[in-house]
């Protein structure tokens, strides 16, 4: 018979007091036996401590570290589980999720990666997104394309492959899940659950709402390590393909900056993205932008309303 899954819920935390409640009790509610839940804090300040000593069956630590990634390998470390499932302190389990998880490995038991939907929430967890997972090895490359793309919250990973293939890398503070998912590539089958099994709670606070311009940098230097490796004439196609896309990245930060007040950070990113990619005068949003500057904001959502689409949008 096989044995029965077991899974430590992995949390790094730092200073997210006011959502690790719902995080803790989101695993509580899942109501699976075999299922541990450990908690990496990097020494929060908050009440995020207080908030940990009620739950007496947490296994957690709090001590300083070197950012999440330390504080997901530390987690990581202390699991007796054999599959892992990392929840960021601000995210939670959605109802059901571990046991859908459960039922979806015994019909694959050679499976060690899985792969999920992902529900996206405001801060005060109402849903305003859902996005549908896709992969593929080019895809995963060519990730600016948008052809392949996963989050982090809803992928479970067998703890034998950090074992083997980690740990996550300290240097990397924003795409530490997509270098371990590239180390993964081409040695692990990747397994789409077709359901949306955790909730991600996107707010001011969080690393995504500081804006893309900082993952976009490190994920450049990652897929870079990656593709060089492979050697041969195409790398340098490769480098080329990325500083046109970074060149795209740097006009659409532009125009979020300059929608925030910021227009003189703004003119300095367009000028900087012009310079690496002058095809971005011509990109759809920077048109749209432009557009909308000259009819006013007033007549452009008129527009929109009228096309019945997002088709003007300049996101």
């Amino acid at each position: 018979m096989t044995a029965p899954l077991t899974i430590s819920v992995v949390t790094p935390s730092f200073n997210q007091g006011r959502f690790i409640r719902k995080n803790i009790e989101s695993v509580l509610e899942q109501r699976l036996d075999g299922v541990e839940h450990i908690v990496a804090d990097g020494g929060s300040s908050d009440e995020t401590i207080g908030v940990l000593k009620e739950y007496s069956h947490l296994r957690w630590i709090s001590e300083k570290d070197h950012g999440q990634s330390d504080a997901l390998n530390k987690g990581i470390a202390m699991a007796r589980g054999d599959w892992i499932a990392w929840v960021n302190s601000d995210d939670y389990l959605l109802p059901g999720a571990l046991a859908k998880l459960a039922a979806f490995v015994a019909q694959r038991p050679g499976a060690q990666f899985v792969y999920s939907n992902c529900l996206f929430t405001d801060e005060g967890e109402v849903e305003v997104g859902r996005h549908k997972a896709n992969y593929s090895l080019d895809g995963f490359y060519y990730w600016w394309r948008g052809a392949a793309n996963f989050p982090q919250p809803g992928s479970f990973f067998k703890k034998e492959l950090w074992e083997k293939l980690g740990p996550f890398d300290v240097n990397l503070h924003y795409t530490m899940d997509y270098d371990f998912w590239l180390k993964l590539s081409g040695n692990v089958e990747f397994h789409y659950l077709d359901d949306w099994l955790v909730a991600y709670r996107l707010h001011g606070e969080s690393k995504t709402g500081r804006g893309n311009l900082p993952f976009f940098k490190e994920k450049i230097a990652v897929t870079r390590r990656y593709w060089d490796a492979r050697g041969g004439w195409r790398r340098w196609q490769f480098r080329f393909l990325l500083h046109l896309a970074y060149g795209r990245q740097l006009m659409l930060e532009g125009i979020r900056r300059w929608e925030a007040g910021r227009k003189g950070k703004a003119w300095r990113l367009w000028i900087e993205s012009y310079a690496r990619n002058p095809l971005c005068l011509f990109a759809y949003p920077h048109l749209c932008f432009r557009f909308k500057q000259l009819v006013g904001d007033r007549l452009y959502k008129r527009l929109r309303e009228w096309r019945r689409g997002p088709g003007l949008g300049t996101k």
